[in-house]
């Protein structure tokens, strides 16, 4: 079993919520779902139709690797544009934190704001606030073994968190070799007023192998190898009512 570590300044050390298996942080409307729609059934003595619950890759992704929790409460304001111009479409999005944060030197803030306009450019990000580029600064270093990288993401399959109205960017660090926090860039996509609370689950840390791959684009021909495993694996699914896919293949990779 491989070890990635989690590193923070010990004298603020208990100020932070820390890093939890993201199993353990799964989102309320996950927890509420049931894992059969009451009532829906393909016909008489059948079982209820699964829900997304049920199905392993979805549930398996949101259950990889880590989440690392905001660390400090929120406040997040939207005014009108000052620029001057008459009916500017333009909102300002002001951001505080937590009390007396930015008086304790030993505590980071936990955004900064960046106004990296470009970031704007990218396709569906088009926003109506102005100054819209932001990062979440983070005070956890994370180190992986040797020839590991960590992929840092929004939580997987969650538009809610940490709010709606933010888009949190993948990245994807050498953290074998990069000593360093990993700060966390974000887009407000619609003005928004309110607090997220010291808590939050910000993202989602999965440690990745780094290996050299290649590709191969392989036709399948009548009864060759793969058609014949195709054909065995769909016999076997189709043999199934419940829990095919899980049966044969579900072997969840653990994270403690």
């Amino acid at each position: 079993m491989e070890t990635i570590e989690f590193l923070i300044n010990a004298s603020v050390a208990e100020a932070y919520p820390e890093p939890v298996p993201a199993h353990l942080a799964l989102p309320q409307w996950i927890k509420d779902q049931s894992n059969k729609s009451e009532g829906q059934s393909p016909g008489p003595g059948f079982p209820d139709n699964p829900t997304y619950k049920r199905c392993v890759p979805f549930m398996d992704i949101m259950r990889t690797g880590y989440i690392i929790p905001l660390w400090c409460d929120v406040v997040f304001s939207a005014s009108t544009c000052d620029c001057g111009e008459a009916d500017c479409p333009k909102t300002i999005m002001d951001v505080s934190w937590g009390r007396n944060v930015d008086g304790n030197k030993d505590l980071m803030p936990p955004i900064e704001k960046r106004n990296w306009q470009s970031w704007g450019n990218i396709p569906d990000l088009a926003t109506s606030v102005e100054g819209a580029s932001f990062t979440f600064n983070n005070p956890w270093i994370i180190r992986t073994p040797p020839g590991y990288s960590t992929l840092f993401t929004q939580p997987f399959n969650d538009v809610t968190r940490p709010h709606p109205n933010i888009k949190l960017f993948t990245g994807l660090v050498n953290t074998d070799t990069y000593f360093n926090p990993t700060t966390f860039f974000f887009h407000i996509k619609e003005p928004f007023t309110g607090i997220m609370k010291r808590g939050t689950p910000l993202v989602q840390v999965v440690p990745v192998k780094r290996e050299e791959w290649e590709h191969k684009i392989i036709p399948i021909a009548s009864n060759d190898e793969n058609d014949l495993q195709l054909r065995n694996e769909r016999a076997y699914l189709s043999s199934s009512l419940e829990n095919g896919y899980r049966e044969r293949h579900g072997c969840p990779v653990r994270f403690t």
